[in-house]
């Protein structure tokens, strides 16, 4: 396949859903079969890629959130961070 063909090729393999890939993968020659397994493959590793960068930034986030929460209870002034502490441990308890 030359690059034109290979990059449409991997464009309509893009949108198909699982059953559709199945119906792809019986009309496909040796060559093509392989090429399709190829792209897949690549795609699989760009979706492992996106999960994980989504996966860092969501644990950055909440330790962002943990942070902030924690300021802002150490913010409270003493006597009402004591008052509170007879109904809250935490922060997190009162939200």
């Amino acid at each position: 396949m030359d690059k034109e063909s290979l990059e449409k090729f991997e464009a309509q393999i893009s949108v198909l859903s699982s059953k559709e890939i199945e119906k792809v993968m019986k009309r496909l020659s040796k060559d093509e079969f392989d090429v399709f397994i190829e792209i897949l493959e690549r795609h699989n590793m760009d979706l492992d890629r996106d999960l994980e960068h989504g996966k860092n930034e969501l644990l950055q986030r909440l330790e962002n959130h943990r942070i902030l929460f924690e300021d802002a209870w150490n913010a409270i002034p003493d006597g009402v961070r004591k008052h509170l502490t007879g109904y809250y441990q935490s922060m997190n308890d009162i939200l």
